[in-house]
């Protein structure tokens, strides 16, 4: 299963599409290179905010986050 995870990654890391996970805290999970270069957030950001901390701060934009309620 690990190398199938791997493979996936890999896959997912080799997008030009910007791709951010979170969990249904909003907690950062996964994102890609290319979600960082096109976003301009930093790794850093994304690991040390949840996606509310993020929209407060105004480091995405509202459309970005879909309210799960």
């Amino acid at each position: 299963m690990k190398n199938h995870t791997s493979f996936i990654e890999q896959i997912m890391n080799s997008s030009y599409d910007g791709i951010y996970v979170t969990n249904e805290k909003g907690d950062t999970m996964w994102f890609n290179n290319a979600f960082l270069k096109i976003s301009g957030i930093k790794a850093a950001d994304l690991l040390e905010n949840n996606v509310n901390q993020l929209l407060e701060k105004n480091l995405i934009p509202n459309s970005c986050v879909i309210n799960g309620e």
